[in-house]
């Protein structure tokens, strides 16, 4: 399949998400594909995401070399320029880099120091006197999503002039390692026990006795995941917090978005999904795993948003903050003979809050403070009391309405039912239910269900529609945006797609 090109960006499109990593070049990003439409089967070969590497020194054969050894993480490994050294339990280059399908993370500090980075604290420092400017690459703000939580907390109190663990700080280069994720901190317990391991361990059980993450519990990943690429109010008890903000965004940084199920199939795989004490798994239960997959995400990018909306205006300056909001409810829409809600998603009354879409595909019949929360979202005016006092009940809301086919099929209806139908969608929403389809086809296929051209090439023609590409305007140089976005020819293209769908898949079929 051949991938569409933006003017300044290789634009592998995607499952609702705009992954935002900076490529070599002020204000050009790539714009990341989930890889879950075109050959649903296989991953192609991921852009390069940053300059080469420094040349890395290749192990003799035998040599210990932690995570990456020969008879671990690291087999198949592509002797080239591009790995890094990896002499340290910290660092599992040939991890991500394995079978020459890297994982987006192994970049993850050194993008900081690329020239789009630099820029871009350029300009988000642009207000602050000069001693009080901080690289990327050693900003807490930057290392709280970048590199390992405890880098950040001590870049925090550097900046400060406090006291701050020299070998914490340093660390930072490491970036996205093993145990960013794994989370063992400093103690080394995980690593140093986790090589004994068997087909017949209880992995669950020996995770929770190290008070670590055991990451094939979906929710419990998704909230790890959703703890970077949407936010967290704060990491581990201190004032650092991830977010990315209007200003951030103002300055360069792509929007946050994510979708579990299509990045967890980006990534090159070092896990297996089912308990390895199972020899074998039926179709069916691999098919209900991915819809699992999308729902604990779907749930995760729920509660993160809303834990983050309810520290806003009491942890920070602003309420609402901005980049909780459709970017086009604002920048399009407002003006005498502009696109309004038929380009990219003006103020038509629908959820001004981002992730409206998601929250409604929940439920059959939204809960009185689900509608309500929803309304005040709807409204320019929108009451910041009235807001905070429904989060909890929204968030309960979620927890007990776990996503589910039905639903699903049920949401996607209502898109189609509502006034203008899916010519009227925002970019947003548009995204949001390309990746619905999405996931409902990969778990077809996991379900034993065959290949289907036209669905192919429906997924291709989709995701060509909605590429977001990097703004040439003087006043948003670099920003990513789909401002080519077109609802009307998008909706037919998705209305043409779910009719192909359910030609294969009984279960939208409507009832």
């Amino acid at each position: 399949m051949s991938h569409p090109r933006g003017p300044l960006a290789e634009s592998l499109v995607r499952c609702g998400m705009v992954l935002g990593l900076v490529a070599g070049t002020a204000g050009a990003f790539v714009v990341a594909r989930d890889l879950v439409c075109g050959s649903l089967e296989r991953r192609a070969p991921v852009q390069s995401l940053a300059a080469p590497l420094p040349p890395a020194t290749v192990p003799a054969a035998g040599q210990a070399v932690g995570c990456s050894a020969s008879n671990c993480h690291g087999h198949a490994v592509p002797a080239g320029p591009d790995l890094r050294p990896d002499d340290t339990w910290r660092w599992a280059a040939t991890l991500v880099v394995r079978d020459s399908d890297p994982d987006p993370h192994a970049n993850a500090w050194h993008v900081l120091t690329e020239p789009a980075s630099i820029e871009m604290m350029r300009r988000f420092n642009s207000n602050l006197p000069e001693e009080k400017r901080v690289a990327a690459e050693s900003s807490a703000r930057c290392l709280a999503c970048h590199s390992h939580p405890a880098a950040a907390i001590a870049a925090e109190a550097r900046s400060a002039g406090k006291p701050f663990d020299e070998e914490h700080f340093r660390r930072r280069t490491d970036g996205i390692s093993c145990d960013t994720c794994h989370q063992d901190n400093a103690r080394g317990e995980w690593r140093l026990e986790h090589v004994g391991w068997n087909d017949r361990t209880d992995r669950e059980a020996r995770y929770q006795s190290l008070e670590l993450p055991f990451l094939n519990d979906l929710p419990v990943r998704g909230r790890l995941c959703a703890g970077c690429h949407v936010g967290a109010a704060e990491i581990n008890g201190s004032a650092v917090r991830r977010e990315v903000d209007h200003d951030l965004i103002a300055a360069g940084h792509p929007p946050l978005g994510f979708e579990l199920l299509g990045s967890t199939r980006r990534l090159p795989k070092h896990w297996h999904e089912r308990d390895r004490r199972v020899k074998a798994e039926d179709s069916q239960a691999a098919a209900d795993r991915t819809m699992a997959t999308w729902g604990a995400g779907q749930r995760a990018v729920l509660n993160a948003s809303l834990d983050l909306m309810e520290k806003d205006g009491r942890e920070t300056t602003v309420w609402p903050e901005f980049a909780q909001m459709r970017c086009f409810g604002c920048h399009d829409g407002m003006g005498k003979g502009s696109r309004a809600a038929l380009r990219a998603g003006g103020t038509d009354g629908s959820s001004l809050w981002r992730r409206g879409v998601e929250l409604q595909s929940l439920f059959d019949s939204p809960p009185a403070p689900v509608e309500e929360f929803l309304h005040e979202w709807s409204r320019l005016a929108l009451k910041e009391d009235d807001v905070r006092r429904l989060i909890p009940e929204v968030r309960n809301a979620i927890e007990s309405h776990p996503a589910s086919v039905d639903t699903l099929r049920k949401a996607i209806e209502r898109l189609q039912q509502r006034n203008g139908g899916l010519e009227r969608l925002t970019w947003d929403e548009a995204a949001w239910l390309r990746g619905a389809l999405a996931a409902l086809e990969i778990s077809r296929r996991k379900g034993g269900g065959a290949l289907d051209a036209e669905v192919e090439r429906a997924f291709e023609e989709l995701d060509v529609a909605l590429i977001a590409d990097v703004s040439q305007d003087p006043g948003f140089l670099g920003i990513v945006t789909p401002r080519r976005y077109d609802p009307r020819s998008t909706g037919a293209i998705l209305a043409e797609l779910i009719r192909k769908l359910q030609a294969v898949d009984p279960r939208l079929q409507s009832r």
